[in-house]
């Protein structure tokens, strides 16, 4: 596991948190920003799934791409 990786499965579980907080509260700012936060956790996370690939030798997933 990678620095990407792990920086964005945290991001992905932090945003999902804010996202869930916010609509508890009926703060729809921090329900948008936690949705916003999950979706660049996902990116990061996919961005370290492709450098592990590659490094691995596996190509399907830069085919995917």
């Amino acid at each position: 596991m990678n620095k990407n990786q792990l920086v964005g499965r945290l991001d992905q579980i932090t945003g999902r948190l804010r996202q869930v907080a916010g609509r508890a509260l009926g703060i729809r700012s921090m329900e948008y920003r936690g949705k916003a936060q999950a979706a660049i956790g996902k990116v990061e996370a996919a961005f370290g799934d492709a450098i592990e690939d590659f490094k691995s030798g596996n190509r399907r997933t830069l085919n995917r791409l």
